[in-house]
């Protein structure tokens, strides 16, 4: 793994002692903050001295900079192996699949999530080429489910659903295992909600009911769709047995 440090270590053991300073590192920006995170912080939760740490990373810039680069090889390799790129498959019933497997893996690495929350003090956005992985595979899912999506539209909606996806993963990994457990559920409920305002399915009485004061983002294509489940909570009329048995997958994220 080559990583933006001073030296290149080519021992063994110097390759080990960088791995510790950002393990280190990475704790510490998940219990604290970067902002709050100083070099000698780092050293000392490394145990190791703060002239090794500078040997290789002149400032706490340069650290933050290296456990970036480190999340973002996890999630290259992490997040293409959970998208459900099967357009037969219910939107729902993807985000059902994909959000507990998110969630277990920033419970693995909570450092990665951290430089992903920028706090009100911090002056550099850290996490902005992470955020911005996200949003490419959100927008690539969008675009799948919703063929002639304008890609100003695409965009937006993309980058919804990760700001919504990492606020709520920052208080998962801080909550104990029941409580994670429920905001999870939560998360599911919330993009499926956003994700079906925007596309409801066809039959929705949205289309044709003049009170209703949220338009869908776009009209529905004119061909069926095998049936798909749709949450309760997601149709809040007196109809909703009705909806929940027929409702057609939207031709996009319904």
């Amino acid at each position: 793994m080559n990583l933006p440090t001073r030296t290149s270590p080519r021992q063994a053991r110097s390759a080990k002692s960088l791995d510790l300073i950002l393990d280190a590192a990475e704790r510490l920006f998940h219990e604290r903050g970067v902002a709050e995170t100083s070099t000698v912080d780092v050293a000392t939760e490394a145990r190791v001295s703060v002239g090794r740490l500078y040997y290789w990373f002149p400032d706490k810039d340069a650290i933050t900079y290296a456990v970036v680069q480190r999340s973002e090889q996890r999630l290259r390799e992490f997040l293409p192996t959970v998208i459900v790129h099967d357009p037969d498959t219910p939107t729902p019933s993807m985000i059902e699949q994909v959000v507990p497997v998110i969630g277990r893996f920033f419970r693995q690495h909570p450092g990665s999530l951290a430089v992903l929350v920028r706090g009100p003090v911090d002056t550099v956005d850290h996490g902005r080429s992470l955020c911005a992985l996200f949003e490419q595979l959100a927008a690539a899912v969008v675009e799948q489910r919703v063929p002639g999506v304008p890609t100003a539209e695409r965009d937006l909606v993309a980058c919804t659903v990760t700001r919504i996806v990492i606020a709520m993963m920052a208080e998962h990994v801080r909550a104990d295992d029941e409580h994670g457990a429920v905001i999870l559920d939560e998360l599911v409920y919330v993009i499926a909600a956003y994700l079906h305002c925007r596309y409801p399915s066809r039959l929705d009485p949205v289309w044709t009911d003049p009170d209703e004061p949220i338009r869908p983002a776009r009209r529905p294509i004119a061909f069926e769709r095998r049936a798909s489940p749709v949450y309760p909570a997601l149709a809040p009329r007196d109809d909703v047995a009705t909806v929940a048995t027929v409702a057609a997958v939207a031709p996009g994220a319904g």
